[in-house]
This record gives C-alpha cells, sequence and structure tokens, in this order.
C-alpha cells in the first residue's frame, strides 16, 4: 500500500469489566480466539473481562492475558474478513507496554501459548519483585526536561524514573511514593494540567524493577521467537528491530526502561505511515496519535460498530491500491 497502515495494541491499564463482550457476541472468529487464549492461560479469559468473574480482571496476570485476548479476538475478525493474516495486511505493527506482546504475536513472532505464558510471569513479577512503596503517576501538561530538572532535585529523599513518554508533555512517572507524594505537590503548585495518581502498586518501566526483569530474562531464555513478518517497533529503542535475540532482549530490559511511545509515533511520516487501528480495549493510543500531528489518522475498535468502521476503511484502501 502507498498509504502505509500500522496496527497498534493497548497496554495494562486500559481494562474495564465488559471490554471485548460486543466483539464476543458479534464475530465467531472472535469467540475462537478468547477460547485459544483461555486454553493457554487455564482459565476462562472471557467470564473474567465480561462474565460472572469480572471482579477478578483488575488482578494483574487477569488484566494483562485478558487485555491480550481482546485484542487477538479483534486481529483474527480482521484476518477473517481479508483472509490473510494480519501482519500482510499492516506495513508495521507496535504496542505500548505489554501491548509488544500483542503486537509480536501477530506479527508471526510470538505463538498464542508462549505469549500468555510470559505475560502471565511478567505481571506476576511486577507485582512481586518491586518493592511495596512504590507506584505510578500520570503527568499532563509539561515539558520532559522541567519534569526531569524537577525529579532530580527529589534525588536526595528517594527515586523516580520517567517512565512513559506519551506525548511531549504526557508522560507517567515510577518510583517510591514520598518521591511521587512530593513530585504531585510541587506540579500542583505549577498548575500543571493533570497530575494523577495511578491505581497500580509496582513501579513499572523504570530500575527498580531490575529483580523482575532478572526472573524474566531466567523464563524467556528457552522460549521460540521468530523475525517479526513485518515491521516491528520496540518501545525500548522506538525503532524498528527484527533480529529475535534483539526482541528477546527488549522484552526483559522493557521493565527497567521506558516506555518511548512519542518517538515511535513521530517517525510515521518517514514511513509514510497514514492510517493507524487500535486493537483492542479503549481509546488511549488513538488520542495519541491523533493529538501527535503526524499526517496519520488513527481509529479503535472497542466496540464492534468501531471494528466494522476499521474493516470498512481497510477494504477501501485495499481497492484504492489495486
Amino acid at each position: 500500500m502507498n498509504d502505509n497502515i500500522i496496527f497498534v495494541f493497548p497496554g495494562q491499564g486500559v481494562q474495564n469489566f465488559g471490554m471485548g463482550a460486543e466483539i464476543w457476541r458479534d464475530f465467531a472468529v472472535a469467540r475462537y480466539a478468547y477460547q485459544e487464549v483461555s486454553a493457554a492461560f487455564g482459565q476462562d479469559v472471557a467470564n473474567i473481562s465480561f462474565g460472572s468473574r469480572g471482579g477478578e480482571l483488575n488482578q494483574p496476570e487477569n488484566a494483562a492475558v485478558a487485555i491480550f485476548a481482546n485484542s487477538i479476538a479483534v486481529a483474527r475478525v480482521i484476518e477473517a474478513e481479508f483472509n490473510k493474516p494480519l501482519y500482510e495486511i499492516a506495513y508495521a505493527i507496535t504496542g505500548h507496554s505489554m501491548g509488544q506482546y500483542s503486537a509480536l504475536c501477530c506479527a508471526g513472532s510470538l505463538d498464542v501459548m508462549s505469549a500468555v505464558q510470559l505475560l502471565k510471569k511478567r505481571s506476576y513479577y511486577m507485582y512481586k519483585k518491586s518493592p511495596d512503596n512504590a507506584g505510578m503517576m500520570v503527568v499532563i501538561g509539561i515539558d520532559k526536561d522541567k519534569l526531569q530538572n524537577i525529579i532530580d532535585t527529589l534525588s536526595p529523599i528517594g527515586f523516580a524514573q520517567i517512565a512513559n513518554i506519551n506525548a511531549d508533555n504526557q508522560f507517567v512517572v515510577s518510583g517510591y511514593n514520598n518521591v511521587l507524594d512530593e513530585l504531585k505537590k510541587i506540579l500542583v503548585g505549577q498548575r500543571v494540567k493533570l497530575v494523577r495518581r495511578m491505581n497500580v502498586a509496582y513501579p513499572a518501566h523504570c530500575a527498580l524493577m531490575k529483580d523482575a526483569e532478572q526472573e524474566m530474562r531466567t523464563d524467556i531464555r528457552d522460549v521460540k521467537i521468530q523475525s517479526p513478518k513485518t515491521k516491528w517497533f520496540s518501545n525500548h529503542v522506538a525503532d524498528v528491530v527484527s533480529d529475535p535475540e534483539q526482541i528477546r532482549d527488549m522484552l526483559c530490559s522493557q521493565l527497567t526502561h521506558g516506555v518511548r511511545w512519542a518517538e515511535i509515533v513521530k517517525k510515521f511520516p518517514s514511513h509514510n505511515i497514514k492510517y493507524a487501528y487500535e486493537l483492542g480495549a479503549g481509546r488511549t493510543l488513538m488520542g495519541l496519535i491523533n493529538r501527535a500531528n503526524v499526517g496519520c489518522a488513527a481509529k479503535n475498535t472497542a466496540q464492534s460498530v468501531d471494528l466494522k468502521v476499521v474493516l470498512k476503511d481497510i477494504s477501501d484502501l485495499m481497492l484504492k491500491t489495486r
């Protein structure tokens, strides 16, 4: 295609009770996808996502696998509609944080069983191997250098790190709770647009996750990883990576390094990426891409009506390039 498509996959935090229910109801192939993920997980993921066990959704392992299942179900609907794998439709694929696993699965790099097992372990280690007195905070309305300078002034009282760079003025900071509390006071005093503590009990994507990273390095050692069959953007280096051993390393180092989402999106013009489709729950990545002003129109697939619009879009693009 001359106007290239990228499929993007959301990460942890987008989970909400009921996500994926419409897709599961309206598309048989989506139900098969949930069954496949459930078999790999050893639990009924649909029931956790939108059934009687919904109260368990926010448990870290359940949330990660439920988000993954939703994304894979949407991908399978698109594949069935056009009778080809997602990587033959996409010029590129990427994900945000744990969405990298969904992306690699749809790029033909990881199989469903391996992805689910790694997500289970990743979630477990992030929760169990991090300090008890740490967490994460969203900050919107300040530039990166200024935010980093404030964090530096707080280093005498403890550790914090910019974990996610989602846009030029939108970040997630991970660190010890006392540092995040002081940082919040300073930013609120400066009337920053939004400062909000996240409802998570671990400091993802920062140096405090070093023990979790080491555990993942042991577990991923024997997992089969193939070269992606389309371009895959890594969160770690904010660029295309294809070597399986580099991917293996980056899935581990991702735990202690930030998500460089804004940098990935800024590279869309150089790849002539004009259309982005967020596969799965939420609309966060769609919003970030549309607001980035990089000449790329983004849409989501959170509900059946949204997915049907995306299917029509892709069909029109395919007709245009024949």
